[in-house]
């Protein structure tokens, strides 16, 4: 038996396109999501609309969902892509003149 949050919950973490079983929930369930309070569980689920699209943008680094549960909530999103070091950037940097890149 699952409360009706956790099956949004549930749903909205198989739209990721993880490849998970009924297995993995139930583990989740029985657990770790019993186990927590009503802001715990709202938590979980914003942290998860949090990481949603980059989840879905490589879905084969999705936790499991009591790995999430337990800890992966909190990380931290994956910083956005730096812009690749030119050759004139690495060329300036080494001839200590960094900063003259913005002249350019």
């Amino acid at each position: 038996m699952t409360d009706e949050v956790f099956v949004r919950f549930r749903a909205r973490y198989l739209e990721t396109g993880a490849a998970l079983i009924d297995e993995d929930f139930s583990e989740a369930y029985e657990f770790c999501w019993k186990t927590l309070d009503w802001e715990q569980k709202a938590a979980r689920v914003k942290a998860l609309e949090e990481h949603f699209d980059e989840f879905r943008a490589d879905p084969r680094f999705v936790p499991k969902p009591v790995k999430f549960i337990e800890k992966e909530w909190k990380r931290p999103l994956k910083p956005a892509a730096q812009k690749p070091e030119t050759a004139v950037d690495r060329l300036l940097a080494e001839a200590g003149h960094a900063e003259s890149r913005r002249f350019l």
